[in-house]
C-alpha cells in the first residue's frame, strides 16, 4: 500500500509540474503578444489595403442564395456560444439564438445588435432535454424560411465532478439528451436541406479533450464528447463519398477547462475565457476535422492520449483545484452580498 501510495504520489507532482510548464508557457506567450501588438496590426492593416478586393471574404463558407447568410447557435446564452454570437455579428451575418432562457438570450441578441445594427437576431427559448418530438417540429418552422450558412451545435451540460455510480440519474441522462440527442437530429436534418438544395454551409460541434481519453469523475460527459468528435468525422467521410466534403464542411472542437458559466471555473493562464475559443476556431476552419482551438488544450490532449493512466492522477489534481477555487468564490459573493 505504501509503495502504491508513493507511485500516485510521485506521479500526480509529475502532472502538477507538467502544468506549472504549462501555465508559464501560457503567461510567457501572453507577454510576447503584447509586446508585439502593434507590430501585428500594422501588418493587417497593409494587408487590407492590398486586398481590397477580397476584404469582405472569410473563411467562413457562406451561400451564394439572396438571402443573408443565417448562423444557428444552439446554447447561445452563455459561455461559448455567446461569444460565438459576438464573433459572427462582426462579420455581418443574421443570428438565431436558441437556448432555454428567455431574458439571457435577449440579453445576447441586444449586444449582438449593438455590435452590428445591420443584422437580425432571432430568439428561441426551449427546453432541449424535452422529448425530441415537443420541441423538434417548432426549431424546424422556425428555421425553414432562412439560409442556414453555418450551425453551431454548442448546447451541452455537465454534471458535478463525481463518481459515476454516485451520480444522479436525472441530469445523467439529460446530459445524454443535451450532448448527443439535440446535435443528432438537428445536424441530420440541415445536412439533408443542404444537400437536396445543392447549398454549402459548415457545421461545428462541440467536443472537448476530454472526449480524447476516459475521463474520471466526469465519465458521461467525457464519453459524450468522444461520441460528438467520432460522429463528426464518420459524417465527413460519408460526406466525402458524395463528394460533398468540400460543400459541407464540419469541424469537431476540442477544448478543454474553458471559464464559463456552466464550468464554473475562473480565467486562469491553462483555463482561457470563453471569447477565446471562437476566434481560433475561425482561422482553423477548412482544415483537420478535429480542431484544438486553444493551444495549451491541444498539448493536452496530445499528452493525455499518449499517457492515458495518467488522467486519474490529473483529474484529483484538477478536483482540488476547482474545490478550493469555487469555496473562494463562494466566499466572496457572500462578502458582496453583505455589503
Amino acid at each position: 500500500m505504501r509503495k502504491h501510495g508513493r507511485v500516485i504520489f510521485q506521479r500526480s507532482l509529475f502532472i502538477y509540474t507538467f502544468l506549472q510548464i504549462f501555465s508559464f508557457c501560457s503567461a510567457f506567450s501572453r507577454f510576447l503578444k503584447n509586446k508585439i501588438k502593434i507590430k501585428i496590426t500594422i501588418t493587417i492593416t497593409i494587408t487590407i489595403k492590398n486586398k481590397n478586393k477580397n476584404k469582405n471574404k472569410t473563411k467562413q463558407l457562406k451561400t451564394n442564395q439572396t438571402k443573408k447568410p443565417t448562423i444557428v447557435i444552439t446554447g447561445s446564452s452563455d459561455g461559448i456560444g455567446e461569444e460565438f454570437a459576438y464573433n459572427y455579428a462582426k462579420q455581418d451575418f443574421n443570428i438565431v439564438l436558441i437556448s432555454r432562457t428567455q431574458s439571457k438570450l435577449e440579453r445576447v441578441a441586444e449586444k449582438c445588435k449593438e455590435i452590428n445594427p445591420k443584422i437580425e437576431t432571432i430568439v428561441h427559448s426551449v427546453d432541449l432535454t424535452l422529448p425530441r418530438s415537443d420541441v423538434e417540429e417548432d426549431i424546424q418552422s422556425l428555421l425553414e424560411p432562412l439560409t442556414i450558412s453555418t450551425l453551431i451545435n454548442n448546447v451541452g451540460m455537465a454534471v458535478d465532478l463525481e463518481q459515476f455510480h454516485l451520480q444522479p440519474e436525472s441530469p445523467t441522462f439529460k446530459t445524454l439528451t443535451l450532448n448527443v440527442k439535440v446535435q443528432l437530429w438537428l445536424t441530420k436534418w440541415v445536412i439533408k436541406r443542404w444537400v437536396k438544395n445543392d447549398s454549402k454551409g459548415t457545421i461545428l460541434n462541440l467536443s472537448s479533450v476530454s472526449g480524447c481519453v476516459g475521463i474520471p469523475y466526469l465519465a458521461v460527459y467525457s464519453s459524450t464528447k468522444g461520441f460528438t468528435d467520432t460522429w463528426s468525422r464518420s459524417v465527413v467521410l460519408e460526406l466525402k463519398h458524395l463528394k460533398k466534403d468540400k460543400d459541407i464542411v464540419i469541424h469537431s472542437l476540442q477544448p478543454f477547462f474553458v471559464s464559463t458559466s456552466m464550468t464554473k471555473i475562473p480565467v486562469l493562464p491553462t483555463v482561457p475565457h470563453a471569447k477565446v475559443i471562437p476566434t481560433a476556431c475561425q482561422r482553423q476552419i477548412g482544415t483537420n476535422v478535429s480542431l484544438g482551438p486553444y493551444w495549451i488544450h491541444s498539448l493536452l490532449g496530445i499528452f493525455l492520449r499518449s499517457f492515458p493512466s495518467v488522467s486519474i492522477p490529473v483529474m484529483r489534481i484538477v478536483m482540488i483545484i476547482l474545490t478550493k477555487w469555487k469555496k473562494i468564490h463562494e466566499k466572496k459573493k457572500k462578502k458582496k452580498k453583505v455589503n
